[in-house]
């Protein structure tokens, strides 16, 4: 009889099984069994604890394997160094020492340790990570060198302009024109094309406004179309012309979103004297066949630079298409690039330069940084805003 494990027990069981029925077991065999079955359940619990090895890592052999295998009873041991199985972390690691089970090797082979904050363990160290501070951000107004006052060579009152357009204009309490006005009404009352560049809230819109109702009262033109990138300056000039037209019976419209477009239509039918909307609404318009632009023969394209800058720069192109060859064409911009160039080279005719530009506005504004913490940021901007000096 061999005791050598699963082939002792596997050709004993297929003895037995081609045994008579009739025989009866002895002592002997009946010994011969159960040591067979004794060997075969070591086997077996060997074959366990050593699949549980491979299937494992570092991790300590139960109690039962290691009562029935002397290699199961010493923890499974992996070297340090560059090798697979080793773990990434966000923690600091530490020393991987082999005498705790269950603790990975780190290295830097495949899979090693990433340290992410703290520079112990011979991991990477971590990047200095910079505090925000709101105070770099922040623009201090730079000194400002005084100007030189600009003295006026015109008053309004000396302007070769109508009576009734005079009254007007002194009703708004304008006596002494601006550097934008003083240069350009003398030159629009000729009917000359301009190219005007000057910043917002220089007086630029009474400046096209003033010659531009002039001319309508001696019949020098007959429809004016006023284009703006937007619906509040659109607005802001349909409110200004209402002063200046005050008395006189020319009809004016608003072409802008966010208003009811029926009511538009309704008012161009009557061929209104003024139209003033923004690129969109009035490709809009002349699309349907409500607005015919060559029955213009003034043009005004204000802030042209904010025009390119929103993208209008192919309706812009479209529209000035449509205008008639012989016209008074007016064009107002704070800058002039590149594109605007183009777009006045196909817009004007032997123009005339004014250029005003001043000091931008944005320069002007001192910012400054206020820490709240805990404290209510409402009643914080309430107290900063009831002082005289904010």
């Amino acid at each position: 009889m061999s005791k050598h494990g699963s082939s002792f027990s596997l050709s004993d069981k297929n003895n037995r099984s081609k045994a008579p029925a009739d025989q009866k077991s002895t002592p002997q065999k009946r010994h011969e069994s159960s040591v067979s079955r004794d060997y075969r359940d070591r086997d077996f619990k060997d074959r366990d604890s050593v699949d549980n090895k491979k299937g494992s890592f570092n991790r300590p052999s139960s109690p039962t394997s290691s009562s029935t295998s002397t290699t199961s009873s010493t923890p499974s041991r992996r070297p340090s160094g560059p090798g697979r199985g080793a773990v990434r972390s966000g923690n600091a690691p530490t020393s991987r020492g082999f005498g705790n089970p269950g603790q990975r090797s780190s290295g830097p082979g495949r899979g090693s340790v990433t340290q992410v904050r703290g520079t112990t363990g011979g991991g990477r160290s971590a990047r200095p990570i910079k505090k925000f501070n709101p105070s770099d951000f922040i623009k201090k107004v730079e000194e400002q060198v005084i100007a030189p006052v600009y003295v006026s060579k015109h008053a309004f009152a000396d302007f070769m302009i109508t009576e009734q357009l005079k009254a007007n204009i002194a009703k708004k309490g304008y006596i002494t024109p601006t550097p934008i006005q003083d240069q350009t009404i003398p030159l629009l009352l000729e009917g000359k094309d301009l190219v005007g560049t000057a910043n917002t809230g220089t007086g630029k819109t009474a400046a096209f406004l003033i010659p531009l109702v002039n001319n309508l009262q001696i019949k020098k033109t007959h429809r004016v179309l006023i284009m703006t990138p937007t619906r509040e300056l659109a607005a802001q000039i349909q409110d200004e012309l209402e002063d200046f037209k005050a008395g006189m019976n020319y009809a004016s419209v608003l072409c802008i979103g966010g208003l009811n477009i029926n009511v538009q239509i309704s008012v161009l039918r009557k061929n209104p004297t003024f139209v003033i909307g923004t690129p969109g609404r009035l490709k809009d318009l002349e699309q349907n066949r409500y607005l015919d632009l060559s029955m213009f023969d003034a043009i005004v394209l204000d802030e042209v630079d904010t025009m390119l800058d929103m993208g209008f720069i192919n309706d812009m192109k479209y529209l000035i298409s449509k205008l008639p060859k012989k016209r008074h064409s007016l064009f107002f911009s704070a800058t002039i690039s590149k594109e605007i160039k183009q777009v006045m080279d196909t817009f004007l005719n032997n123009p005339v330069a004014v250029n005003v530009k001043s000091r931008q506005t944005s320069e002007n504004v001192n910012q400054d940084v206020i820490l709240v913490g805990s404290g209510n940021k409402l009643e914080m901007l309430h107290d900063l805003l009831i002082k005289p000096e904010f």
